[in-house]
């Protein structure tokens, strides 16, 4: 009991310091954490002081523009100067588009060869279902005239041109795609 009334004391003398030590403490980092301040007359003169700072300046509003095609400015163009106010639908710039005219050309080319092909492609239909018809016209009339394997070579040619024919449209169709999609990025030289 006695070690127990000990210790108390002791605890008791150590909160007692902490406690008396507390504010004085608080008083003294505060005094010494607290700025630093010099006060002068107000006077006309040169700066002796700078101030120094890092990091960026940045605007209040900022917009980032670009663009869906890439390719030189076109230099006929009036361009929109750095920081320049501007209205929503101005001309900032203009993509060279010769590439992209050139790419357009080359598109319409391949829709027009891809038109001309499905056109043979319907007529060899038209003559092999002509070849088809006679055949078995001449069959009906003399079993012996023409044999299995000869009709069979006409109905393969047919089903072979109907696939083709298939294919031909699907190439019209293809080219048509990319007529469209280079018109829409000629569209996109414009910024």
């Amino acid at each position: 009991m006695k070690k127990l009334v000990v210790w108390l004391l002791i605890l008791g003398v150590i909160g007692g310091l902490s406690a008396a030590a507390y504010q004085p403490a608080v008083r003294y980092w505060r005094e010494r954490n607290a700025p630093q301040w010099r006060f002068a007359p107000v006077a006309e003169g040169r700066i002796v002081a700078y101030v120094n700072a890092t990091g960026s300046v940045k605007p209040v509003r900022s917009l980032t523009i670009g663009s869906f095609v890439s390719g030189p400015i076109d230099p006929s163009v009036q361009i929109a100067e750095f920081n320049q106010e501007v209205q929503a639908g101005d001309l900032l710039c203009k993509i060279d588009p010769r590439i992209l005219n050139a790419n357009l050309q080359r598109d319409l080319a391949n829709l027009e060869s891809s038109l001309a092909d499905l056109g043979r492609v319907k007529a060899q239909l038209e003559q092999a279902e002509r070849d088809l018809d006679r055949v078995k016209k001449l069959r009906e009339k003399d079993k012996t005239f023409i044999a299995e394997t000869e009709i069979d070579k006409y109905t393969y040619s047919v089903l072979s041109m109907k696939a083709g024919l298939g294919v031909a449209d699907a190439a019209v169709k293809v080219a048509r795609s990319q007529v469209e999609y280079s018109e829409t990025q000629l569209k996109y030289c414009e910024i």
